[in-house]
């Protein structure tokens, strides 16, 4: 469990009765393009806690939200939410209908003191991903879970021993695709065979262009893989 010592969520905990509510704050992330963030409270006035990498507030809205207590499963012990929202307007239905419903899309539950906005520390966090969302008349139930390790693909690459599995010219690849290629050493290359030879071409394609040295450190293969009998 997590240590409140220090903070306000302390005392708030102990009290048996407070004017100073604790606040649902709740993150869900928009599979848009770029990625958006919608952010709700139950609160009765829009909530400022943290900022971005711009350094810009983070504002969550509020909106009729209800949500059920946290439960556990008997095998893994998983943790699950419900979150009703409710008087769904038109334009959040256009945005389940577009994005199917925010099906895996991840989602952050904080729990926060009215009085401790400021300090990152006091705060009660859930993090999972929406798993099924349900839609009647208004009110709009999302079922939030957290990550299902049993379901996880492992590995999630491929391992080769010859072949690499980089996109050319990727992040993981690195090859500097130059805007015209000779395709010979020292003036770039427009393709690349995915074999360890061409990785070490490519190297010295670098090395004659005067870029950093990047191949064969980044063939994405694994030549010490022994074949299958």
């Amino acid at each position: 469990m997590k240590d409140f010592r220090s903070t306000v969520m302390e005392a708030a905990l102990q009290q048996l009765a407070s004017s100073d509510p604790f606040i649902w704050l709740i993150e869900v992330r928009v599979p848009s393009d770029p990625p958006q963030r919608l952010r709700l409270t139950n609160y009765s006035t829009p909530i400022s806690r943290g900022t971005d990498t711009g350094g810009h507030p983070l504002i969550w809205y509020p909106f009729p939200i209800a949500h059920g207590d946290m439960s556990e499963q008997v095998r893994g012990s998983l943790s699950d939410l419900t979150i009703n929202v409710c008087n769904v307007t038109r334009e959040i239905m256009d945005e389940l209908e577009l994005y199917q419903g925010l099906v895996d899309q991840p989602v952050v539950i904080r729990l926060v003191h009215s009085q401790g906005l400021n300090d990152p520390a006091a705060e009660s966090r859930f993090d999972g991903n929406v798993v099924q969302t349900n839609v009647r008349d208004s009110v709009a139930s999302f079922k939030i879970a957290a990550t299902n390790v049993t379901k996880t693909l492992f590995p999630k690459n491929r391992l080769l021993a010859f072949d690499c599995g980089w996109v050319y010219g990727s992040s993981q690849c690195g090859y500097a695709i130059p805007a015209v290629c000779t395709n010979v050493v020292g003036g770039g290359f427009d393709f690349c065979g995915r074999t360890l030879d061409d990785c070490v071409e490519r190297g010295e394609d670098e090395e004659a262009r005067g870029l950093a040295s990047r191949h064969p450190d980044r063939f994405g293969a694994c030549p010490g893989i022994r074949l299958g009998a």
